[in-house]
C-alpha cells in the first residue's frame, strides 16, 4: 500500500496477479447486518473527511447512508499498535470499526475490529494541548498551549510564552480537557472486551462485520452501482407502499403453520372441508381469514380467485405470516393448470377478461373487456369495454371484479388432464397420510385400464402419489416447482422470481456475487482447524440458495 508497496490481488483474463499502487475511486461493501455499512462508497475529498480532516489519506462517502471508509493517521491508540488505520465512520463521526492499514485496499470479514471510541475527540483549532515528548531544539514534555491552525498532517499551536510551533505528526500532542491521553482501549461492540482467542469469538456479533469489501477503479463503474442500488431501493419501496402495513417479510411469511387465525373457518378448511371454510369466510375482511379463504379456494380448484384473495390480504399486511408461502404454492398451481397466461401481476396487457360482478353505471357481471394497462397488483387496472373505438370506454378497476376469459375454442384443463396432483387425487393442502391412501384407491379405480381408465392417466395417479406421499422434500420441490425450472431460460429459480417480485427486499443487490461468500470460507476453515464439519455460526436467513450458487459459478466461468 501507501506504506508498504500495495495490494498483491488476482489478475482477472489470464490470471496471475497484480500490485494496486495507487487509491481506488470506490468501494462497493455488503454482507453487514448493519444496513448503513452496506452500499456504493464514492470517493470524496480527504480535506472533507468528517471529524478529522487533517488525519486522512483517503476517504469514501456511501452515497445513502452518508458513513464513510476512511484510510487515516491515528492520534489515538489504534487496533494494532501502528500508526495507520481503516476506519468505518457513521454520520455522526463516530468511529464503528477499524483494521489496521499501510495499503490501499481494506480486507473484509475478520480483519475488522468493532470499537468504541465515545470518549474520542479529535484535536481541533482551539484545543488546549500539550507534547507527549520532548523533541530536542524544539520544545519539552509537557509544554502546554493553544492550537491555532490544521493543515493535512501539520498541527501549528501557540504555547504559554507566546512561541509558535508546529507538530508535523497530531499524535505528538494531546488534549488537556483530558486528565490521561485521549487514546481509549478498544472493546466488542456487543460484549464488555475485545476476544482475542479466536476460538473463543461470539461468531453471532459477526453478522456485524462487513464480509464482502471490492476496491473499484472505474468512476463509470462506481456511477453504474449507485445507480443499480437506488433502483432496487426505489423497487423495495414500491413493494412495499402496495401495503397497508408496509412490514419487511421474515420467515414466518413463508411458512404456513405459523398461520395465527383460528376462525371456524380456518378449522374447516385445515380439516380438508374447503367448501364450508369458503361459506364460513365468505365474509372476510381481515389479512388472517383472507389468507385461510384463498387457500380454500386453492383446495377447491379456483385459482385466480385464490390469487386474487390473496392479493387482498396483502394490500392489508404484506408480511402476514404464511402468506409468501400461499402466493408461491397458488400461482404454481396455477401456472400447472393454465400455463403461462398466469403472470406474476395475474393479468397483462391485452388479455381478454370478463366481470365477475354487475356494477351499477359501469358494466354488468359477465361483461366482455380488454386490458389496456396495469398497476401494480393491488392497485386499478385500465379496462376498455365496448367492442368498437367509438363504443369503448376505459374504466379502472381491482383484480378482484375479473376473471380471464377463454376463447370459444378453449376450455380450462380439466382435474384428469392436469399436472396439479393436489387436484388429480382431489386432496387439500393439509391432507393426511389416510387421506392420500383413500384418494389414491379412487382415483387409481377410475383411471386404470382394467376398470375402463386410460393408461396414461393411470401413470399420472401413481406418479402424483408417489410425488406427494414419498418424501417431505420430493413434495417441498413439487410445490415450489422446481420440476418447471428445467424449462426455464432463467438462472434463476420460479420460486426466487415470485418471492422477487412481492418481496424484493429479500433479494437484494448483489452486483459481485454473494457478500456472505467469504464468511462461509471463513466458517469452513475454523471448523476444519477444530477437526468439525459443521458449518457452525449464525447463518443468515435466506429465500432460496439454489440462484445465489448458479450466478456464482456463472461469474466464476465468466
Amino acid at each position: 500500500g501507501h506504506g508498504s508497496g500495495g495490494n498483491l490481488v488476482p489478475r482477472g483474463g489470464g490470471g496471475g496477479w497484480s500490485v494496486v499502487t495507487h487509491w481506488a475511486e470506490g468501494f462497493y461493501i455488503g454482507g453487514s447486518s448493519i444496513e448503513a455499512i452496506n452500499g456504493v462508497y464514492k470517493k470524496t475529498d480527504a480535506e472533507a473527511s468528517r471529524a478529522f480532516p487533517h488525519l486522512a489519506f483517503a476517504a469514501y462517502e456511501n452515497s445513502e447512508s452518508k458513513w464513510m471508509l476512511i484510510n487515516c493517521l491515528a492520534d489515538w491508540k489504534t487496533v494494532n499498535g501502528l500508526r495507520d488505520e481503516w476506519i468505518i465512520v457513521d454520520e455522526l463521526g463516530r468511529h464503528v470499526m477499524a483494521q489496521a492499514a499501510g495499503e490501499y485496499l481494506p480486507k473484509s470479514g475478520p480483519s475488522w475490529i468493532m470499537v468504541d471510541r465515545k470518549g474520542l475527540k479529535h484535536l481541533s483549532v482551539g484545543d488546549r494541548i500539550a507534547t507527549k515528548e520532548s523533541i530536542d531544539g524544539f520544545w519539552r514534555k509537557g509544554t502546554t498551549g493553544i492550537i491555532t491552525k490544521i493543515n493535512g498532517t501539520y498541527v501549528t499551536w501557540i504555547d504559554d510564552e507566546n512561541r509558535s510551533w508546529t507538530a508535523s505528526v497530531p499524535r505528538q500532542l494531546m488534549r488537556l480537557e483530558n486528565s490521561d491521553d485521549i487514546s481509549i482501549d478498544i472493546v466488542k461492540a456487543c460484549t464488555s472486551a475485545l476476544v482475542q482467542n479466536s476460538d473463543d469469538l461470539n461468531e453471532k456479533n459477526f453478522d456485524l462485520l462487513p464480509w464482502q469489501v471490492v476496491g473499484i477503479y472505474s468512476p463509470a463503474k462506481v456511477r453504474t452501482l449507485i445507480e443499480q442500488r437506488q433502483r432496487w431501493k426505489e423497487n423495495v419501496a414500491m413493494a412495499r407502499s402496495w401495503s397497508f402495513i408496509p412490514d419487511a417479510a421474515t420467515p414466518e411469511t413463508f411458512d404456513l403453520n405459523a398461520t395465527e387465525t383460528r376462525s371456524a373457518g380456518a378449522l374447516a378448511r385445515r380439516a380438508c372441508r374447503p367448501h364450508e371454510a369458503e361459506r364460513l369466510l365468505a365474509n372476510a375482511s381481515s389479512p388472517d381469514d383472507l389468507l385461510e379463504l384463498a387457500l380454500a379456494r386453492l383446495d377447491l380448484g379456483r385459482y385466480i380467485e385464490a390469487i386474487q384473495t390473496l392479493l387482498q390480504a396483502y394490500a392489508l399486511r404484506r408480511a402476514l405470516p404464511g402468506l409468501g408461502r400461499a402466493l408461491l404454492l397458488a400461482h404454481c398451481r396455477a401456472r400447472r393448470q393454465i400455463g403461462d397466461q398466469v403472470t406474476w401481476t395475474i393479468f397483462n396487457v391485452y388479455d381478454n377478461v370478463i366481470t365477475t360482478q354487475d356494477l351499477p353505471g359501469f358494466w354488468r357481471q359477465g361483461e366482455e373487456a380488454i386490458i389496456v394497462g396495469l398497476g401494480s397488483p393491488c392497485t386499478p387496472i385500465a379496462l376498455r369495454l365496448g367492442n368498437t373505438p367509438r363504443e369503448y370506454t376505459i374504466v379502472d378497476t381491482t383484480p378482484d371484479r375479473i376473471l380471464h376469459a377463454f376463447p370459444q375454442n378453449k376450455t380450462l384443463p380439466s382435474s384428469t388432464s392436469s399436472s396439479d396432483h393436489y387436484a388429480l387425487l382431489g386432496l387439500c393442502l393439509d391432507f393426511e397420510p389416510e387421506d392420500l391412501r383413500r384418494a389414491f384407491r379412487n382415483a387409481s379405480r377410475r383411471t386404470h385400464s382394467d376398470k375402463g381408465g386410460e393408461d396414461i392417466l393411470f401413470r399420472r395417479t401413481v406418479e402424483a402419489k408417489d410425488t406427494l406421499g414419498s418424501d417431505q422434500a420430493r413434495r417441498e420441490a413439487y410445490d415450489s416447482c422446481a420440476d418447471l425450472d428445467e424449462s426455464r431460460t432463467q438462472s434463476f429459480s420460479l420460486t426466487d422470481e415470485i418471492y422477487q417480485f412481492y418481496y424484493p427486499e429479500l433479494v437484494p443487490l448483489q452486483p459481485f456475487g454473494d457478500p456472505l461468500e467469504n464468511r462461509f470460507k471463513y466458517y469452513q476453515r475454523k471448523h476444519q482447524q477444530r477437526g468439525s464439519s459443521s458449518r457452525g455460526g449464525s447463518w443468515p436467513w435466506r429465500l432460496s440458495s439454489s440462484s445465489s450458487s448458479t450466478n456464482n459459478k456463472k461469474r466464476r466461468r465468466e
